[in-house]
């Protein structure tokens, strides 16, 4: 009796330690990890990290960066899109960069602006090396005000 109750127990304990499992990967698996300096460490198949960054410097110059690195063999690349508030919260862009380099892929300028709210809206993209696109996102900056 006491061999069938510690059986049983052992095979409750295994089904609940799978199911328990399998649901915290499931969560895990659904979304990016955000980290708090705008990193991103999306689970794609070939993007493996991305950021951005928007800096207001003196008088009224705007530095604009993002990186893409991938896995071995994808091209990475980046757009970046500067974009101004126009009034109704609309945004339109004003100046684009473009960047694509095997691996990792890097792009920082500089833009002198006019008062206004600005953001930066990068996009990450991988490819293969038959040149289709295989993975890419979207993030956006803080909102810089000059």
């Amino acid at each position: 009796m006491k061999q069938k109750r510690f059986t049983l127990a052992m095979i409750v304990v295994l089904v609940l330690t799978t199911v328990f499992s399998s649901i915290t990967l499931s969560a895990a698996s659904q979304n990016p990890q955000m980290l708090e300096d705008n990193t991103v460490r999306p689970r794609f198949v070939a993007i493996l990290t991305g950021s951005n960054l928007l800096e207001l410097r003196s008088g009224g110059k705007l530095f604009c960066s993002g990186d893409t690195e991938t896995r071995p063999g994808y091209t990475a690349g980046l757009v970046l899109e500067l974009q101004k508030q126009n009034s109704g919260n609309s945004w339109s862009a004003i100046k684009t960069w473009t960047e694509e380099y095997a691996n990792w892929c890097y792009l920082g300028a500089d833009w002198y602006v006019v008062n206004g709210t600005y953001r930066l809206k990068v996009t990450h993209y991988a490819k293969d090396s038959n040149g289709n696109l295989v993975d890419s996102y979207i993030i956006y900056s803080k909102t810089v005000v000059y």
